[in-house]
């Protein structure tokens, strides 16, 4: 039987909260689904850099994992970001507008909002 796990209401988008609870889920078997066998950490630089436009990022020409944001996304950032799978930007998905800007950004990766620097509403 697949162990149910239940988001925390304190903040359900803190990465280190969800992949704890997802640590914790076990398969029919009883064997852990997610476990620190096949964990890595894949290092992102962020270079500060005006011309980018808020809450957009552009990808370093010659430097792999160095991107160009603007100096108050880098600022809006989560200092840590976990991915579930190859593709899992989009498991975790959480598209959010902001309640004073009224633009829209994916929650996954900011603590405030990157284009006003607002917080975020829980």
């Amino acid at each position: 039987m697949m162990k149910i796990m239940s988001i925390s209401k304190k903040d359900p988008h803190n990465p280190n909260v969800i992949y704890q609870q997802l640590k914790t889920l076990t398969n029919a078997a009883g064997l852990p689904l997610v476990g620190a066998a096949n964990d890595f950490e894949i290092k992102v630089q962020f270079v500060a850099k005006n011309s980018i436009t808020p809450g957009k990022f552009k990808a370093h020409p010659s430097l792999p994992n160095t991107w160009f944001a603007h100096p108050q996304t880098i600022r809006a950032l989560r200092p840590d970001i976990f991915v579930l799978g190859e593709d899992g930007l989009e498991d975790f998905e959480s598209l959010c507008q902001c309640n004073i800007c009224h633009q829209t950004f994916d929650r996954q990766f900011f603590i405030l909002c990157p284009h006003c620097l607002r917080d975020l509403p829980l």
